[in-house]
């Protein structure tokens, strides 16, 4: 499959199925596809992602956010203040801890 060709909620809806399996062996090409891409848009939509009620969402907004790195400088500075934002409020150990998510 060309992931290159998925839309954005394709590939965030693919990702949230990645993190949600979560298995130790299991590949994440999805979310591989999203740090890959580094715009703006996914940025935005990572940081709407971590202020989601349901965990399982704040995690995969982490999991994006945390990965940027072929993103500009300047996403990925402000990707490190949400992450650690996040961090500070985070209610949640499951999102702290889950694969050291933060």
């Amino acid at each position: 499959m060309d992931l290159t060709a998925l839309d954005l909620e394709a590939l965030l809806a693919a990702a949230q199925r990645e993190v949600d399996d979560d298995a130790p062996d299991a590949t994440s090409p999805h979310l591989v596809e999203l740090h890959r891409r580094g715009a703006r848009a996914i940025f935005e939509r990572a940081v709407a992602v971590c202020a989601s009620a349901a965990a399982d969402e704040r995690v995969l907004g982490v999991w994006i956010l945390r990965e940027l790195r072929s993103a500009p400088p300047r996403l990925a500075a402000e990707a490190v203040a949400v992450l650690l934002a996040l961090a500070r409020r985070e209610p949640e150990p499951e999102v702290q801890h889950r694969r050291n998510a933060i």
